[in-house]
């Protein structure tokens, strides 16, 4: 299979909404519910998605408080919902899990059995990425709710950017005092470039090495001076890919609570600690800064990015993509330690539910039950879960499976 030169071009309509509809094809849809099973349109109560700040339709946000983080999401568009139901996101997203697969697919001889299954199965998740439904059901009750299925992929262009911004908001809250006490220091640690086909590799030795610099994994040794003096850190793994030499630039941002690093002594630290990992170079220099009081919001966003800058997604870059994915599959991309710890969200609560399957096939096994019309019902009056089925389901190909006969 050949993979594409170029993505499709949607510059010219950027901010277009129309592979998922306005609220007016949801009103037609739930028109048709109401015709059908007209008890369940009044009875059925609304569900709460875990991201209703997402869906920030305009009829929705004069209803809901208006949330404040410490970073704000420049990405929603309030008369439209989710920044990424828009038609020129939508088209990027599903053309990312299309070259994946189209890259995987001609290299079926190449590739191990593993690895070809890794990238073919990724870029079909990407593909349907917030736009497929799965059926959960209340393992008491024994009542149906929906839940958008999302990838959760780092390389997936939607989930990256709210991931980043997620974790951004955790990190900003933690330094933001820090910052103004002038404690914070940005530092970039960098080891020799990479050929291709040696990512996988360099990855956990520079990961190794950054270990080592603090002390290594469980304080197994001493931290190398002058890095005893950092109470505590914040540090993500980013790799670049060089469109001009065609090799790749593993290096890792942190932020650092130390009142003060010689920039000499650090330098000096980090070789050592690359050394031992036997990264050879004639020259090693540290990047430090001090984060301004006014930079914070920017620190956090730095740290936070996804691993990988984006790669053109061209035929020619298409080894890359294979590599990158492969070599950084369950990678730990950051971490944090000391007075800037920061303890992961625990994952909604969902064990008083267990998933049944994907809508499309409950429904169809499901057809002419009142279990299907009521969760149709509740599907279609969320108004972010709503608008992605009336962009996936035809009005008149639900009707057959939303009457109840018993």
């Amino acid at each position: 299979m050949n993979i594409s030169p170029h993505p499709p071009d949607q510059s010219s309509n950027p901010d277009t909404f129309a592979t998922f509809p306005s609220l007016a094809r949801i009103r037609k849809l739930n028109e048709i519910l109401a015709e059908i099973a007209p008890d369940l349109v009044s009875s059925e109560p609304t569900i709460a998605y875990p991201e209703e700040v997402l869906a920030t339709t305009a009829e929705n946000r004069e209803k809901e408080p208006e949330v404040k983080a410490v970073i704000g999401d420049p990405f929603v568009r309030p008369d439209h919902g989710p920044w990424w139901l828009s038609d020129r996101i939508v088209a990027n997203r599903r053309y990312a899990g299309s070259y994946l697969r189209d890259a995987a697919s001609s290299r079926t001889r190449e590739l191990p059995y593993t690895a070809f299954q890794q990238l073919f199965t990724l870029g079909n998740r990407i593909e349907k990425c917030r736009e497929t439904f799965l059926v959960l059901q209340h393992i008491e009750e024994r009542h149906h709710i929906p839940l958008l299925a999302e990838c959760n992929s780092r390389w997936c262009p939607v989930c990256a950017v709210i991931k980043s911004l997620r974790r951004a908001r955790k990190v900003a809250a933690k330094i933001e005092t820090l910052v103004l006490e002038g404690l914070i220091t940005h530092a970039v640690f960098t080891v020799p470039n990479c050929p291709v086909g040696e990512l996988l590799d360099t990855r956990r030795r520079l990961t190794r090495a950054f270990r080592r610099l603090f002390g290594g994994c469980g304080g197994q040794s001493e931290p190398i001076p002058p890095m005893e003096k950092v109470r505590g850190y914040i540090w993500s793994l980013e790799i670049t890919w060089s469109e001009t030499r065609h090799d790749w630039h593993p290096h890792i941002h942190a932020l650092l609570e130390t009142p003060y690093l010689d920039q000499a002594q650090a330098s000096e630290a980090w070789e050592l600690a690359a050394g031992t990992q036997g990264f050879r170079s004639s020259s090693w220099h540290v990047f430090l800064q001090r984060v301004r009081t006014d930079e914070s919001a920017e620190a956090a966003l730095e740290i936070s990015k996804y691993i990988s800058k984006p790669i053109l997604r061209t035929s020619e870059n298409s080894d890359a993509w294979v590599e990158a994915i492969v070599a950084l599959h369950r990678c730990h991309q950051s971490d944090s330690g000391g007075t800037l710890s920061i303890t992961r969200e625990k994952k909604n609560n969902m064990a008083t539910y267990e998933v049944v399957g994907s809508a499309r096939r409950w429904l169809q096994k499901n057809e002419h039950t009142r279990a299907s019309s009521s969760f149709l019902s509740r599907l279609l009056k969320d108004p972010l879960l709503g608008r992605i089925a009336a962009g996936t389901f035809d009005p008149w190909d639900l009707a057959p499976l939303i009457k109840p006969d018993r």
